[in-house]
């Protein structure tokens, strides 16, 4: 059984889409994450946005990747904070936010001035989980808490002379708290939402030798917490980036909910001493046909190491 590692059990309010109050450590941030699939276009997105309050910084990001290892657009700049920055309407290096309804709707845009932009309403199919409310807690170095909230994209994305509608299903966060990246050796961070509107969203994070498991499985009713998953990982020739995956995920009804995923498109984000192998994939949910998105953290040494390995034989 894993540790309670980073248990929190304040139930979440229209305020925790807001800013939180923070401590002195230069590693505590919030963020707030967006992410979208494209997949007749074979375009995976993130739309990020990070304040580091003790450094008094704000960074938005866009990423925009396509097939394996094209990256299609990248902005990524920090910014001095305002002096008043509250998260249900922020205007920042192009990058707007505006909250039209707690834990459910935001609008988002971006326009970099040179030819890229979009801009998309996110509304909520559910109200959003927070790792707390997993047996587990939230694992203290990922945050002291999070949310998780799948939902549907309407806009569009605008590449130069490339255009995208954005219309489909996604998944945003907002995380807050000191991060410790060392100290995860390993997660796997799977979200997927079938075209019926089912929606699962998992973390196995590996800390200390131990898993914790957190997230949701939402059956189009209700949503339920994850207890444990058994996930099985099919590696692409290089031996580190992931290219399906197969999960059977027990929730706290006692049911147990099949995931397979395909990955169409990958990036890879090195970020302090790890990389993220970020992909989006067709997914199925119990056979239900979706997309979603699996992203995989790894030290960035071992990361590394996976693709030099060789050892005569089958690749883990």
């Amino acid at each position: 059984m894993p540790q309670n590692i980073g248990r929190h059990i304040a139930m979440l309010t229209e305020k925790d889409e807001l800013r939180h109050a923070h401590d002195n450590d230069p590693r505590w941030r919030e963020s707030l994450y967006w992410g979208f699939v494209l997949p007749d276009a074979s375009l995976g997105g993130v739309v990020y946005l990070r304040l580091d309050p003790n450094a008094k910084t704000v960074s938005p990001m866009i990423l925009v990747y396509r097939r394996f290892g094209d990256v299609a657009y990248l902005f990524n700049k920090a910014d001095a904070m305002p002096a008043r920055l509250e998260l249900d309407d922020v205007t920042v290096q192009g990058f707007r936010l505006k909250g039209l309804q707690p834990l459910s709707t935001c609008a988002v845009a971006f326009d970099d001035g040179a030819g890229a932009s979009l801009e998309f309403t996110f509304t909520g199919i559910h109200p959003p989980f927070d790792y707390a409310r997993n047996r587990s807690g939230c694992p203290s170095p990922l945050a002291t808490n999070r949310f998780e909230q799948a939902g549907r994209f309407e806009g569009v994305l605008r590449l130069k002379d490339e255009t995208y509608p954005l219309s489909g299903f996604g998944q945003r966060d907002h995380s807050w708290g000191t991060r410790d990246w060392t100290a995860i050796q390993h997660y796997k961070w799977i979200s997927a939402q079938s075209h019926d509107g089912l929606a699962v969203n998992l973390t196995c994070s590996v800390i200390r030798g131990e898993t914790a498991f957190n997230g949701y499985v939402y059956d189009g009713r209700e949503v339920s917490g994850i207890v444990r998953a058994d996930i099985e990982t099919a590696y692409a020739p290089d031996g580190a980036t992931q290219r399906t995956i197969a999960a059977a995920i027990l929730d706290e009804k006692g049911r147990t909910t099949r995931l397979e995923g395909t990955v169409f498109a990958l990036t890879e984000i090195p970020t302090e001493q790890s990389v993220l192998a970020e992909a989006v994939a067709r997914f199925k949910i119990d056979a239900a046909p979706g997309t979603g998105i699996i992203e995989y953290l790894w030290p960035g040494y071992y990361f590394e190491h996976l693709k030099k390995w060789k050892m005569g034989g089958a690749r883990p």
